[in-house]
């Protein structure tokens, strides 16, 4: 994941990448007095990862400033059953799953989606790795 174009403005557009690069690291952080739920942020500023407009199908997901204590930025990790080391990411508060629109490209758009696990798609499973 990737804050577009190198911004960390609240509003940039977040985008899949594989650049590893400042834009692409994140801090997931267990809400407290929430077991499983998390937040995730930028590495270097107080910025979240939310889903614009709500936990729907289709919202985008920005940066958004202090938005840990929304529902749209609080996440859940679930590990695949069919690619070992790879999570679904899903909204904590609808059977919804973040994923690359229109497939793994880089650039694609990062939305909310409601796919059925046993497709299996690649675009909505996650690699989480330390850096």
């Amino acid at each position: 994941a990737n804050a577009l174009g190198g911004g960390r403005a609240s509003g940039t557009k977040i985008r899949y990448s594989t650049a590893l690069d400042g834009n692409c690291k994140w801090i997931i952080l267990e809400m407290y007095g929430k077991p499983g739920v998390y937040s995730i942020t930028i590495h270097d500023k107080d910025k979240y990862m939310h889903s614009s407009g709500g936990s729907n199908i289709g919202a985008h997901t920005v940066l958004l400033d202090g938005a840990a204590g929304y529902p749209n930025a609080q996440w859940r990790f679930e590990p695949s059953t069919r690619r070992p080391g790879h999570y679904y990411i899903k909204a904590s508060d609808k059977p919804l799953y973040l994923h690359t629109s229109k497939g793994s490209g880089t650039g694609n758009q990062m939305t909310l989606h409601s796919f059925p696990k046993n497709r299996n798609h690649p675009n909505c499973q996650w690699k989480i790795a330390s850096v």
